[in-house]
């Protein structure tokens, strides 16, 4: 009986799969950015959907990267649906035959977005006859608008489908069949605007206010159906419930299934949902490799502030110049350098003239208002150089002779309309010059005139998406941008460091003895480009300033050892002594001529001013209440400025900062308050307006991060009292992100996103502006050493973020020139665009910088054909103030709270409108001010903290707490909160509480502890700082987690996160439990080891002598590693039973050689094509790079880690590094002779120079401790320990090789 029961039911199983219809889902190849055409993860959410509502009667089939391996799956088809890439990424382009047999048996086919465009002719054809029409390029158009839907609302396709409104990217006018058959599912009525949208054409735009199909179905003849959808290009249109449902619906009929009568239900998707599987999730931007298609410029049309500019001129090149110079009243005649020096570049203007109704005027017949050249002086009638110049055997004598880099000005005279002119070189250029011809709206002061504006040309760059490059300004109006800013009026405000390390660039062409400068540019004609440049100031006090910023009429400039602010009372940009104000407003900063030192100001959300300090030397800062904070550490050196710090001084809240560290401080200069530290080098912060603050920080070597900074968060650089480097506290397995990080550390927040070498400098948040909604949210974090602007679109994960990294603007890789492009800063306009500067130089590390030119550029990132307007503000009333909160910009924003604070209740009304806003950005920014304003505004922000998003809670609870509303009632409700999130800021604010008030609403909090968050367990540890004693005890006592080795991973962590000494049997005993792994019991260890009592010590010698094996060896380290510091006093090493086998070195003698001497020069051996494999050979044999570098887990870890180097540096870089190593040393890696008292001689670099004992690493990767009270002599050697390769016999296509190979690591 039983068997016969099993046989009906497989029988009644397979007929009812058997009466199922197969639907196939082909989900096309990956392309575009995040969040549009998410070909699998769209398919995915309608899989997921048609299961869940469908799946009694559809069998749904998904098929990935185009096409299914096995084509035997189409067997049994019903439809097939393809979302996907057209034209030549199309899935079936060469499946048109397939495609046909299985029309003709009546299966459904269906294209949607891309997959709806094939090139006319045979593939058009067909698809004229399976669904009807497709999209003809030329004929269709593929604006980005707003649909309001017009239903064809008695079809099945569009059962119980309400109206909608969606912007995408919808496809229209598609070619139909020569004998249209289609129905109108879908249709919306374009406006004007959108049919004259670039990607349209005369005919579209002719057919203003038709109404327009995006969406169609066919029933053919041979029985099949079929339906076109152009929608589907923005992924985060699949959450809109309406546009959903119409295409389920269609999939159905598609299918011949009945459409149920209230149309396919299906849930909203959650964001997990939304995110599923999208090409951010997958890691594919992150990983992929290809090239982005070009945005192709070419740097003759218009590149620059230039009127006009030539290509690169060169031997028997002429360029004919013609300008338009309607309204033109003077011009300057410009020679650049042609991108290299100014050697050779005689440059000659023939039959320069000006041309009109008055005829023609020859430039000869004037005399000009000012000229200057890069050698002699310009002549005219003549060559520089003094010779007449003839063509054809005639002379010419309208000629001007001039040497770039050379500027004439000129006063257009009445009547003249035209310039024209022909550029050439001039024999003294001796076939080896090149040159620029150029025309400058007005001479650029002061003149700089021995370089030339060079810059990395447009068509060397790729941009996000649809977005285009141009360039807004180059040098000669600035030179080297540290930093800038953009105030109200859209003028952008540029700090110069041109006095920046000349210690380490003697032949930088310029100099600025009088200090450095604070530029302003302009764009006075509204064209996109520069024309007016002019100095705000010039300083004897700024010397390679890092930061401007300007707010109002105050302008904070970030100059070691002060933050300075100039006030410019009478508003003209032009620093006056006389009128004008300068004070330093804080001061006490170090790190002066130093990049690690202070950063530029942030106005933020909250109406207080953000900035941050590098860890270069001890930083003592009191602000105007006489508050200070102490901050250092061991590091010193880079700069002269730089010889000496000290760690562990506690500032007046009581609590030691470290390093580098960053504050917030109000207006008045009262209230300074660190809200993190311990960075390396962060360059810059930005501040989001919920309050969230975004940093980066650089490598030391590689593990540079871009982080969100929780308050109070240690980054973990530096030992938590300052006075150990990372490298010697990297432990065994530890890789380098994670040591120098310290993620293994209790104590340091999460390291964020780690991407390797590099040097991160300049950050922005985009909420609203010219790139629109899909951008909102978007983190922008520049990469000099990768010639790359970082994109990220930061995702709350729990109780912290999640970063997934892409290239936003980037040069492209393996071209020499684009490798110059270094970015130092990044930030938003007031016209809502995306501004970049550039530093320009050909390499990044080692302080070894070789623009002898200064120059720099500021690129424009917007929508293609964007017009710059920059909104006039007028704060003099709420209504304005409110426009003003609202700008892209963060100092237009901070004209506007400004104002509204100061009209305080009557604010109220306009930002009570504000806080219902479709723009969350907005409605954070109102909560701010409305939390300021006592009274109704308080009560406003209150309510909010019942609002169903979390961000609003967060940002009204982080409101409310800094004006100390209702702190503990509010304080113990949202302890309960269902975000983690929330929870996490309540616990932040326990930090400097005490126990007896704070204790149950962390209890409270660590109680909802998930065992696994990070960041919410450093929000917890944090909450407990300075009180984690009674902590401990406390939540032992109210958790009770039972025996050591059954605690919960909940408890065990918050265990290890407090590390108190009364803990410490419990660490051994579970640091020594066979049925812990390793990970658990290492964790342990890891927290014996930051007891620092001789109880933990003990312990720890103990398990290293008597523990499990894996345990013992890690136990040894410690117990090593700790010997010299806190465990010193104990002098347990000597108590250790293993012994250490040193590694031996190798010995370098046997493979150098005299320096051969015979190496061409390295233009010359770049010429040569390198071979890659045989490089790679090279390195690992006669080169003997392995036996001091590591290329991944290759090598030997003695000198700088190679695996990314070929994204650092251009390979005439690299062969200058490797033929002449002393030229440039890399930080840390500095090589030291020491001669001990006991006459033993160390040979190697130092692991840390500061300590005591010194630590030094030999060429074995042998680590030593030397007590200084032990060393007679230390020499640091100026010579690098890496050889020359003209000492490894290599010759030059040897050298060529390995420097292809190099190249490859990136």
């Amino acid at each position: 009986m039983l068997k016969k029961l099993i046989a009906l039911t497989c029988l009644a199983a397979c007929s009812f799969a058997a009466d199922k219809a197969k639907v196939i889902l082909i989900a096309g190849q990956d392309s575009h950015g995040p969040g549009d055409h998410e070909f699998l993860a769209g398919c995915t959410i309608l899989k997921k959907k048609l299961d869940a509502s469908m799946g009694d009667k559809i069998e749904t089939i998904l098929v990935e990267k185009n096409w299914p391996a096995d084509e035997s799956i189409f067997e049994g088809a019903d439809a097939i649906v393809i979302y996907s890439d057209g034209l030549g990424r199309h899935p079936i382009k060469d499946k048109q035959a397939f495609i046909g047999k299985l029309m003709d048996k009546g299966v459904g086919l269906a294209m949607m977005h891309f997959a709806c465009d094939v090139p006319k002719g045979a593939q058009g054809e067909n698809f004229k006859k399976w669904i009807g029409g497709h999209y003809e390029t030329k004929w269709s158009t593929n604006p980005h608008w707003t649909c309001d839907s017009i239903l064809h609302k008695t079809h099945p396709i569009s059962k119980s489908v309400k109206n909608f409104s969606v912007n995408d990217e919808w496809y229209f006018n598609m070619r139909w069949a020569d004998t249209p058959f289609h129905t109108n599912i879908l249709q919306g009525i374009p406006t004007k605007e959108t049919r004259a949208d670039r990607r349209s054409y005369p005919h579209i735009a002719a057919d203003e206010g038709r109404k327009e199909t995006v969406m169609w179905s066919v029933e053919r003849k041979d029985g099949g159906r079929g339906f076109g959808f152009t929608g589907g290009h923005n992924h985060a249109n699949w959450a809109n419930d309406e546009y959903r449902k119409l295409v389920l619906n269609a999939i159905v009929w598609l299918a011949k299934v009945d459409v149920p009568t209230d149309g396919v239900a299906s849930t909203t998707p959650t964001e997990a949902e939304l995110t599923h599987l999208t090409k951010m999730d997958r890691g594919v931007i992150k990983a992929k490799k290809k090239k982005k298609p070009v945005q192709k410029q070419t740097l003759s049309k218009k590149p620059s502030t230039f009127l006009y500019e030539s290509k690169i001129i060169k031997k028997n090149e002429s360029v004919d110049i013609s300008l338009d110079l309607k309204g033109r009243k003077e011009i300057v005649l410009y020679n650049g350098n042609g991108g290299d020096d100014i050697n050779f570049d005689h440059a000659l203007w023939v039959n320069p003239r000006f041309v009109g109704p008055k005829g023609e005027l020859p430039l000869n017949k004037l005399k000009w208002i000012q000229a200057k050249s890069g050698w002699k002086t310009p002549q005219l009638g003549k060559t520089v150089d003094g010779k007449t110049y003839s063509e054809n055997g005639t002379v010419i004598s309208n000629v001007i002779g001039t040497h770039a880099v050379s500027m004439i000005q000129y006063k257009v005279p009445n009547g003249y309309t035209t310039f024209k002119a022909t550029g050439r070189l001039s024999s003294g250029s001796r076939s080896k010059g090149s040159a620029t011809f150029a025309i400058l709206p007005n001479y650029v002061a002061p003149i700089d005139t021995n370089i030339g504006a060079t810059l990395v040309p447009l068509d060397l760059f790729e941009t996000h998406e649809q977005l285009e490059a141009t360039v807004w300004a180059t040098s000669p109006m600035f030179y080297n941008p540290t930093n800038m800013d953009i105030d109200d009026k859209g003028r952008i405000w540029v700090a110069e460091g041109i006095n920046y390390r000349n210690f380490r660039r003697p032949k930088i062409n310029i100099k600025h003895p009088e200090g450095d400068r604070i530029m302003v540019l302009e764009d006075s004609n509204g064209d996109g480009k520069a024309d007016k440049s002019h100095v705000f100031v010039q300083d004897k006090e700024l010397h390679a300033p890092l930061g401007v910023a300007v707010i109002g009429n105050k302008i904070i400039i970030s100059q070691p050892p002060s933050l300075i602010m100039y006030t410019d009372v009478d508003g003209n940009a032009k620093f006056d002594p006389k009128i004008d104000k300068k004070e330093n407003f804080l001061t006490g900063f170090s790190g002066l001529d130093h990049d690690h030192s202070l950063h530029s100001v942030t106005f933020g959300p909250d109406g207080e001013y953000y900035f941050n300090q590098g860890n270069a030397g001890y930083s003592e800062v009191t602000d105007k209440n006489g508050f200070t904070v102490r901050a250092g550490s061991s590091y010193s050196g880079g700069a002269p400025s730089v010889t000496s710090n000290k760690s562990g001084e506690i500032s007046d809240d009581g609590h030691v900062y470290v390093g580098g560290f960053s504050c917030r401080i109000k207006p008045d200069g009262t209230g300074l308050t660190v809200i993190g530290h311990n960075y390396r080098n962060s360059y810059e912060q930005t501040v989001s307006s919920f309050g969230d603050v975004f940093q980066n920080d650089n490598d030391d070597p590689p593990a540079c991060r871009t982080t969100w900074l929780m308050e109070y968060g240690n980054a973990g650089f530096s030992s938590a009292d300052g006075t150990r480097k990372w490298k010697l506290d990297k432990r065994p397995g530890q890789d380098v992100a994670t040591a120098e990080w310290r993620q293994e550390d209790p104590g340091t927040i999460p390291a964020g996103d780690v991407y390797g070498g590099g040097a991160p400098t300049g950050i922005t948040y985009y909420e609203n502006g010219a790139l629109g909604k899909k951008y909102e949210g978007l983190l922008l974090s520049c990469e000099s050493v990768h010639s790359v602007v970082f994109g990220y679109m930061p995702k709350a994960q729990k109780a912290g973020f999640e970063l997934k990294r892409f290239n936003f603007f980037n040069s492209i890789k393996g071209n020499a020139t684009a490798k110059w492009f270094r970015p130092s800063d990044v930030t938003v306009g007031s016209d809502g665009a995306i501004y970049v500067s550039d530093w320009y130089d050909p390499g990044v590390g080692g302080h070894a910088m070789r623009d002898a030119s200064g120059s720099g550029t500021i690129y424009r990132i917007a929508p293609k054909g964007f017009k710059p307007v920059n909104p006039k503000i007028d704060c003099s009333t709420i209504a304005g103030a409110i426009a003003a909160l609202k700008s892209p910009n963060i100092n237009v924003r901070a004209l506007g709270f400004i104002k509204l604070k100061e009209d305080g209740s009557k604010s109220i009304p306009a930002l009570k409108v504000m806080l219902s806003d479709s723009n969350k950005y907005f409605r954070a920014r109102a909560v701010w001010l409305l939390a300021q304003i006592a009274g109704a505004g308080l009560q406003e922000v209150e309510a909010l903290l019942k609002s169903p998003e979390e961000q609003m809670r967060t940002v009204a609870y982080r409101a409310l707490r800094r004006q100390n509303y209702k702190f503990w009632e509010l304080s113990a409700q949202l302890a309960k909160d269902s975000s983690p999130a929330v929870r996490r800021e309540v616990a932040l604010a326990m930090r400097n509480e005490n126990f007896a008030q704070s204790h149950k609403i962390l209890l409270t909090i660590a109680q909802q502890f998930d065992g696994v968050d990070r960041w919410y367990l450093e929000a917890l540890g944090t909450g407990c700082a300075k009180k984690e004693k009674e902590m401990y005890d406390y939540l032992y006592s109210k958790m009770k987690p039972g025996d050591a080795l059954t605690w919960s991973p909940a408890f065990a962590k918050i265990a290890w996160r407090l590390h108190q000494p009364n803990a410490l049997s419990d660490f051994r005993k579970r640091a020594q439990a066979g049925e812990l792994n390793f990970d658990q019991r290492k964790e342990n260890l890891v927290a014996i080891a930051f007891v620092d009592t001789k109880e933990a010590a003990e312990l720890m010698l103990d398990i290293a002598n008597n523990g499990p094996q894996d345990t013992q060896e890690l136990a040894t380290w410690w117990i090593r590693n700790k010997e010299t510091s806190t465990w010193k006093d104990y002098k347990l090493a000597g108590h250790l039973t293993a012994s250490v086998k040193k590694k031996k070195a190798l010995d370098l003698s046997k493979h150098l050689s005299k320096s051969n001497g015979k190496l061409p020069a390295i233009s010359k051996i770049l010429k040569l094509k390198g071979n890659a494999k045989n490089g790679q050979v090279l390195f690992n044999s006669k080169a003997i790079c392995f036996s001091c570098h590591k290329v991944g887990n290759k090598g030997m870890d003695v000198g700088p880690n190679l695996s990314d180097i070929g994204g650092k540096f251009g390979k005439d870089t690299l062969l200058d590094a490797m033929i002449n190593p002393s030229n440039a040393i890399s930080f840390g890696f500095e090589t030291a002779n020491i001669k001990t008292k006991d006459g033993k001689e160390y040979k190697g670099y130092f692991i840390d120079s500061d300590s005591d004992p010194l630590v030094i690493r030999d060429l074995g990767g042998n680590r030593t401790n030397i007590p200084k009270k032990n060393i007679a002599k230390k020499e640091m050697m100026k010579a690098s320990i890496m050889p020359s390769v003209k000492n490894l016999n290599l010759n030059a296509q040897e050298l060529a090789d390995l420097t292809e190979y190099l190249s490859t690591l990136k």
